[in-house]
Protein backbone atom coordinates (compact mmCIF):
# COMPACT_ATOMS: atom_id res chain seq x y z
CA UNK A 1 0.00 0.00 0.00
CA UNK A 2 1.29 3.46 -0.85
CA UNK A 3 0.12 6.69 0.74
CA UNK A 4 1.22 9.80 -1.12
CA UNK A 5 -0.24 13.07 -2.31
CA UNK A 6 1.27 12.14 -5.68
CA UNK A 7 -0.88 9.01 -5.88
CA UNK A 8 -2.01 9.73 -9.46
CA UNK A 9 1.55 9.85 -10.81
CA UNK A 10 2.47 6.72 -8.86
CA UNK A 11 -0.65 4.91 -10.08
CA UNK A 12 0.14 5.86 -13.69
CA UNK A 13 3.72 4.65 -13.29
CA UNK A 14 2.60 1.30 -11.91
CA UNK A 15 0.04 0.83 -14.65
CA UNK A 16 2.05 2.07 -17.62
CA UNK A 17 5.73 1.60 -16.83
CA UNK A 18 5.55 -1.60 -14.77
CA UNK A 19 2.36 -3.07 -16.25
CA UNK A 20 0.98 -3.72 -12.74
CA UNK A 21 -2.54 -3.38 -11.47
CA UNK A 22 -3.39 -0.67 -8.96
CA UNK A 23 -6.46 -0.16 -6.80
CA UNK A 24 -7.28 3.18 -5.19
CA UNK A 25 -8.53 2.97 -1.62
CA UNK A 26 -10.26 5.77 0.31
CA UNK A 27 -8.42 6.44 3.56
CA UNK A 28 -8.36 9.00 6.35
CA UNK A 29 -5.00 9.94 7.82
CA UNK A 30 -4.70 9.28 11.54
CA UNK A 31 -2.90 12.46 12.58
CA UNK A 32 -4.73 15.17 10.61
CA UNK A 33 -7.93 13.31 9.69
CA UNK A 34 -7.36 14.30 6.05
CA UNK A 35 -9.30 12.25 3.51
CA UNK A 36 -7.03 10.87 0.84
CA UNK A 37 -6.57 8.04 -1.65
CA UNK A 38 -4.00 5.28 -1.20
CA UNK A 39 -2.77 2.78 -3.77
CA UNK A 40 -2.90 -0.96 -3.24
CA UNK A 41 -1.00 -3.18 -5.66
CA UNK A 42 -0.01 -6.85 -5.66
CA UNK A 43 3.45 -7.28 -7.17
CA UNK A 44 5.87 -10.11 -7.84
CA UNK A 45 9.21 -9.96 -6.06
CA UNK A 46 10.88 -8.96 -9.31
CA UNK A 47 8.59 -5.96 -9.83
CA UNK A 48 8.69 -4.93 -6.18
CA UNK A 49 12.17 -3.40 -6.45
CA UNK A 50 11.21 -1.56 -9.63
CA UNK A 51 8.06 -0.25 -7.94
CA UNK A 52 9.96 0.98 -4.86
CA UNK A 53 12.39 2.85 -7.10
CA UNK A 54 9.55 4.37 -9.15
CA UNK A 55 7.68 5.48 -6.02
CA UNK A 56 10.79 7.04 -4.46
CA UNK A 57 11.55 8.93 -7.69
CA UNK A 58 8.04 10.40 -7.71
CA UNK A 59 7.68 11.04 -3.95
CA UNK A 60 10.62 10.45 -1.64
CA UNK A 61 8.30 10.95 1.35
CA UNK A 62 5.69 8.37 0.30
CA UNK A 63 4.51 6.04 3.06
CA UNK A 64 4.93 2.49 1.76
CA UNK A 65 3.69 -0.70 3.41
CA UNK A 66 5.15 -3.93 2.02
CA UNK A 67 3.65 -7.22 3.10
CA UNK A 68 3.92 -10.84 1.96
CA UNK A 69 0.81 -12.26 0.37
CA UNK A 70 0.23 -15.99 0.17
CA UNK A 71 -2.84 -16.01 -2.05
CA UNK A 72 -4.69 -13.63 -4.34
CA UNK A 73 -8.05 -14.41 -5.93
CA UNK A 74 -10.32 -12.43 -8.17
CA UNK A 75 -10.31 -10.41 -11.32
CA UNK A 76 -6.86 -9.96 -12.77
CA UNK A 77 -5.53 -13.02 -10.97
CA UNK A 78 -7.45 -16.28 -10.65
CA UNK A 79 -10.57 -15.37 -12.64
CA UNK A 80 -8.75 -14.39 -15.83
CA UNK A 81 -6.40 -17.34 -15.58
CA UNK A 82 -9.31 -19.73 -15.17
CA UNK A 83 -11.07 -18.18 -18.16
CA UNK A 84 -7.91 -18.50 -20.26
CA UNK A 85 -7.50 -22.13 -19.23
CA UNK A 86 -11.05 -22.85 -20.29
CA UNK A 87 -10.46 -21.17 -23.67
CA UNK A 88 -7.45 -23.43 -24.29
CA UNK A 89 -9.50 -26.61 -23.90
CA UNK A 90 -11.81 -27.85 -26.66
CA UNK A 91 -15.51 -27.57 -25.91
CA UNK A 92 -17.57 -30.73 -25.74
Amino acid sequence: MVISKDYQAIRQGLLQKLDCGATLVNIETGFTGEKQLAIMSILTGRKLNEAKKLIQEIDGNAFIVISSVTEVRGRGFTLERQANLLDDHPKE
